[in-house]
Parts: structure tokens; C-alpha cells; sequence
């Protein structure tokens, strides 16, 4: 254990700039939903009365959409013997409500008032060019990580989320393709990860440029967004 202590504490300065570097990998999806979400409130209310459209997914289940006054909200609805009974409902917030403009956007700017359905279907087509989630690093090879005083994998892919960038996720099937992660580990861990530090390194510096580029082509389409409503956000200020 004396051992292993002391290579944990020479490996220290590295494992601190590793953690370093990860924090800049870092993307806070939850602060881009907000601001696109403030956005599309600009051009509020979305509609004087309550609007709705369905969409299957199967012969039993549809998803509906409801857009009123204040907010837009999504309903599952299980059919059965002709009959439509809700599953369950939410007002979409944040990153739900960026995801839903992503997938049914069109179906969506379909339920709004008239007078704002231009402005509204390009705040959709610009949110659907956004850099959004998923954005990762990924090696392919044959990789192991010590567990306790016994070795895990081989695995055939490793990789690093902007989600996460200080945990290091090991899979049998490509990450791209496979939700299901067969191991985690956190960058700190010399005793499991040690022989991957240089691979780390690499793969955070990759992943912190392609966080850069997506904040830069973010910001740029937030620019474009705020200018559509503009006109809405002068007459909602002159109207105080």
C-alpha cells in the first residue's frame, strides 16, 4: 500500500492538470436550453387559445402537443378501443423544450398565432443548427482499468463526454451507436487509470477544441435568434 500511495502522490501534479483540462471540457447544456428557451419567450403569449396536434408513434401510442398563452406542452397518449387516455403530461422546460423544437419543431410552429409563426419557424430551423449535446471523444482499441486488485475488460472502446469530461467510460460497442457504458471511472483514479493518462490527455485536448468550436458556432446562432425577436423585445420594452 506504501507503494501505491507514493505513486499516487507522484502522479498528483498530472492528475490535477488532467481535471483541469476537463473542466474546460465542460458544456452546461442546461444554461444554452435556458437561453434558447428565453428567447422563444419573447415572443409570448404563443397563442390565445389552447392548440393541439398529434402525432403517432405506433397503432396504441401518440404524442400531442399543446401550445397555449405561456408554454408549450407534450402529452403521451396510450390508444385503446378508439379511446385516448394520457399516460403523462409536462410543460416542456429547458432542455426538454430545446429537444422537442429539435425533433417536432414544424408540428409545433403549426399551433402559435399567425402573427408570430414566421418569427417562430426561424427560431425552430436556427435551434435545429445548434451544436447540441452528444459531444464526445472516442478511441477504438483494446482497453483495461484496474478494479480493486483485479483488471476489468478488456473493452473494445473508450471514451469522454462534454457531459462528463472528468469520468472516463469504457464500452464493448461503439458509443456513437451504444447507450450502455460497461464501466466508469473518474480521471482522479492513478490506481485504475495510470497507463491511460497519456491517452486521457490526448483525448481531452481533442474534446476541449471541439467544445470551443461548438460555443463559437452557438453563439453565433444565438446572435441570429435574438435578432429575429428583436423587434418583439423593443416593443415589450417600450410597452413597461
Amino acid at each position: 500500500m506504501g507503494i501505491i500511495r507514493k505513486r499516487i502522490e507522484e502522479l498528483k501534479p498530472r492528475v490535477e492538470r488532467l481535471k483541469a483540462l476537463a473542466w474546460e471540457c465542460r458544456y452546461d447544456w442546461w444554461e444554452l436550453a435556458c437561453e434558447v428557451e428565453t428567447i422563444f419567450s419573447v415572443l409570448k403569449p404563443f397563442n390565445t387559445r389552447r392548440n393541439s396536434i398529434r402525432i403517432p408513434i405506433d397503432k396504441e401510442n401518440v404524442l400531442e402537443y399543446e401550445v397555449g398563452r405561456e408554454n408549450v406542452r407534450r402529452k403521451m397518449l396510450y390508444i385503446y378501443s378508439g379511446n385516448a387516455y394520457v399516460v403523462n403530461s409536462k410543460t416542456l422546460k429547458n432542455i426538454e423544450f430545446v429537444d422537442a423544437i429539435r425533433e417536432h419543431g414544424e408540428e409545433i410552429a403549426s399551433l402559435v398565432r399567425k402573427k408570430i409563426a414566421d418569427e417562430f419557424a426561424k427560431l425552430v430551423a436556427l435551434t435545429k443548427e445548434l451544436a447540441w449535446t452528444d459531444i464526445k471523444v472516442v478511441r477504438k482499441g483494446v482497453f483495461t482499468f484496474m478494479l480493486g486488485i483485479q483488471e476489468a475488460g478488456p473493452f473494445r472502446y473508450v471514451c469522454i463526454t462534454a457531459d462528463y469530461p472528468d469520468q472516463v467510460l469504457f464500452y464493448d460497442e461503439d458509443p456513437n451507436i451504444s447507450k450502455k457504458a460497461r464501466g466508469s471511472v473518474f480521471i482522479e483514479d492513478v490506481v485504475a487509470l495510470e497507463d491511460l493518462y497519456d491517452l486521457i490527455e490526448d483525448m481531452l485536448l481533442e474534446l476541449r477544441k471541439k467544445v470551443s468550436e461548438a460555443k463559437k458556432r452557438n453563439e453565433e446562432i444565438l446572435r441570429k435568434m435574438k435578432e429575429v425577436v428583436a423587434p418583439y423585445a423593443v416593443a415589450r420594452a417600450c410597452a413597461l
